[in-house]
């Protein structure tokens, strides 16, 4: 499968949709990229991906799509040739999560990263503080009490404000497939496996800011 980054636009959210379809398969996907942008990309861990600069594409069409399609074991596997944004400070991240060590640890990692963070125990909690003040990320836990991830996200999504449009990302220990397509389902854009590490954490939220 060849897909043109530069082609995406706004549509990052359909390119994990995309990953997680491959997830321990063999199926082998090109990722066209041009080498002076950068993009908001987290490639999954459990697919292999081969990036292949646009402009040697261009310039060796013949070698290159041998190898694209009888070759590619000669083509280079390293996913870090793709540029990505740098990391954006002084965003305001909206932490929802019904675990208050895991919550606090969570938001004094971020604010040592230089980011704004507002904390929130339950769907509800976070819902009242979109009322009065603005986020640029929402990181929701989705088993909470009183109201979970997902009836949050559907709420958030259904606001007339521009509070509508912020970018959430679902954090959960349940990566099978049916929590994470109902992720999606639910208006989620995105979402990381607990125990995240500190590298996955700050790359994925440096994806959505």
């Amino acid at each position: 499968i060849l897909v043109n980054l530069e082609k995406l636009s706004s549509q990052w959210d359909k390119l994990n949709i995309l990953e997680n379809k491959f997830h321990f398969t063999e199926a082998r996907i090109g990722y066209l990229y041009d080498k002076n942008h950068s993009y908001p990309v987290n490639i999954s861990r459990y697919i292999t991906v081969y990036p292949i600069e646009l402009h040697q594409l261009l310039l060796n069409s013949p070698l290159m799509f041998d190898q694209l399609f009888f070759e590619m074991d000669n083509l280079a596997e390293d996913r870090n040739l793709i540029k990505r944004p740098d990391v954006c400070y002084q965003r305001r991240i909206l932490l929802v999560d019904d675990n208050e060590s895991l919550r606090t640890f969570s938001a004094l990692l971020l604010e040592k990263q230089g980011y704004d963070i507002v904390q929130a125990n339950n769907g509800k909690h976070a819902l009242d503080i979109l009322s009065n003040e603005s986020v640029d990320l929402i990181i929701m836990d989705l088993d909470m009490p009183i109201m979970n991830g997902f009836k949050a996200a559907e709420a958030i999504r259904k606001l007339n404000t521009d509070e509508s449009k912020i970018p959430i990302i679902g954090y959960t220990g349940d990566d099978r497939s049916e929590t994470i397509n109902a992720i999606y389902k639910n208006g989620m854009n995105d979402y990381i496996v607990k125990p995240a590490d500190k590298d996955i954490l700050l790359k994925k939220i440096a994806n959505w800011l």
